[in-house]
């Protein structure tokens, strides 16, 4: 079966509430998208995992009993009210980062790491407020709601799992969009070939993404930095997603917060970052340390 039929079918199945058997076809489905590595889908990598993440969530026994935990940690995240544990506090450094491409050298980017293991960075002024301005102006015309496909009336709905708009910019739109796409070469290291187009997205009061595909695991809080740019792997080396990179947006309390997003896909990476020995699962849990609550003030 082609890529296209597996994840139609997988759709079904969902759309019908047999998760269990839709979990295998959406999986069966990404395996082939990933194989063909084809640009011509009517659908993207995104949304396969997004339904292969909502299967799990729903084939869970206990995932009222997660979800209320799962809350609870990210309001405390939200809040400020977590910490990082002291084993990986102590070993973090900034730097300023001049191996990943020669233009570096020229212009170093100051890097502040978060976490480690997963490698969670901060590059700092790496956007200049003209080039802000001028991807508000052409994002915020495009802007819609974010929806999903209702299981029941299978049409298009407004997800109350993330209140935000959002729009796509293309490399062949602006000069300054290509420059921005090059920086973030510059700064990972990886290749465009197969990356998503820039994605802009604004939070209003009130707007949050819950949890999805966790810094709530590792007790991490990234909190906006005009300018910056967050960035981790989601994926092992093996092409599997990694769990503990699950993360979610806190809700907006005043005034609005704009966010840019360049997903980089695993094809064209494969010399940049070559696979392990070591086969990684997308189940397989790290051993991370505890985070702990932040003291009283």
């Amino acid at each position: 079966m082609t890529t296209d039929e597996c994840y139609k079918l997988g759709k079904a199945l969902y759309n019908e509430r047999d998760f269990t058997n839709a979990l295998a076809w959406m999986s069966e489905a990404l395996r082939k998208y990933r194989e063909t590595n084809d640009e011509s889908y009517e659908f993207t990598e995104v949304d396969i995992l997004e339904y292969i993440g909502f299967a799990h969530y729903l084939l869970d026994g206990n995932w009222k009993w997660n979800f209320k935990q799962e809350r609870k940690v990210y309001e405390a995240l939200c809040r400020g009210e977590m910490e990082i544990s002291a084993e990986i506090s102590k070993q973090l450094k900034c730097w300023y980062s001049t191996e990943k491409h020669a233009f570096l050298k020229y212009a170093p980017i100051k890097t502040e790491q978060m976490y480690i293991k997963p490698d969670v960075f901060i590059f700092h002024e790496v956007m200049s407020d003209s080039e802000i301005e001028l991807i508000k102006s052409i994002a915020a015309p495009r802007f819609k709601r974010a929806t999903i496909i209702d299981s029941v009336s299978r049409k298009s709905i407004p997800a109350n799992f993330r209140i935000s708009k959002s729009s796509w910019l293309k490399d062949e739109e602006s000069p300054q969009i290509a420059r921005i796409s090059q920086r973030v070469t510059d700064m990972t290291g990886l290749s465009m070939i197969s990356a998503e187009e820039l994605q802009v997205v604004n939070y209003g009061i009130g707007g949050y993404y819950k949890p999805h595909y966790d810094f709530t695991r590792l007790g991490l809080s990234l909190f906006p930095v005009k300018g910056a740019a967050a960035f981790w792997m989601n994926l092992h080396p093996s092409g599997e997603g990694d769990i503990a990179t699950r993360h979610g947006a806190c809700p907006v309390l005043r005034g609005s917060k704009w966010v840019s997003t360049k997903w980089m896909h695993i094809g064209g990476q494969e010399f940049l970052r070559p696979c392990a020995l070591e086969y990684q699962a997308e189940g397989i849990a790290r051993a991370l340390p505890r985070p702990v609550p932040c003291p009283a003030l």
